[in-house]
């Protein structure tokens, strides 16, 4: 199947006319509206719970973390800000920042699936960035591995979003904080300002 484009809002997945040419006999271009996120995955070698676990949350754009005794589910979405970090919160001279070079960030993505629809048969779907021109640059990949997504549209979405993300990442910042000032979790959204910085706030996700 070819998939020309996708809404993500509306997961309207728009296919051409011979990507479905068992169901339609015209050329155009024919819309269906599936699931955003489904598991369909088996376990079948041994591993550890974690393993496991990390596996299935990356069909939901997800992870898991260990939150004292618990194992917590943390997933991938807008949100609000949980808390800010100041100087007046974090340690003197822990605050680090990185800007990555645009130019060594991915343009293109691969993300491996087993396709349910051809006997779960190894695929492959490849995003090339929307301002990228492999004709006269290089390729820069990236490459996922998604067990439990058998669907291309799935698949699709997936490569799409972590090539985005990907090159959205174009600084870092890491400072330590004491334990009594820290309210924000893994996943959580923060803001962060510093004297250091060009702008007035920063926000990101933590890591």
């Amino acid at each position: 199947k070819t998939i020309t484009s996708i809404n993500s809002g509306t997961d309207r997945l728009y296919f051409t006319g011979d990507a479905l040419a068992s169901d339609h006999n015209d050329s155009e271009q024919v819309a269906i509206i599936e699931t955003r996120h489904t598991c369909d995955i088996v376990l079948d070698s041994a591993s550890d719970a974690w393993t496991s676990l990390q596996r299935v949350s990356q069909c939901g754009r997800g992870t898991i973390v260990k939150s004292g005794r618990e194992f917590k589910a943390v997933w991938d979405a807008p949100k609000e800000i949980t808390q800010l970090f100041t100087e007046a919160n974090i340690i003197a001279g822990t605050f680090k920042r990185t800007e990555h070079n645009p130019d060594a960030l991915p343009n293109v993505f691969e993300a491996a699936y087993l396709n349910a629809e051809r006997d779960y048969d190894r695929e492959i779907v490849r995003i090339v960035s929307d301002d990228a021109d492999l004709a006269s640059e290089p390729e820069k990949l990236a490459k996922g591995d998604f067990r439990g997504v058998t669907r291309a549209g799935h698949a699709y979405r997936e490569a799409g979003f972590r090539l985005k993300k990907a090159r959205a990442a174009i600084r870092t910042i890491e400072f330590e904080a004491g334990i009594d000032s820290l309210a924000a979790e893994v996943g959580d959204r923060v803001a962060v300002h510093h004297r250091s910085m060009l702008s007035d706030l920063w926000g990101g996700n933590v890591v």
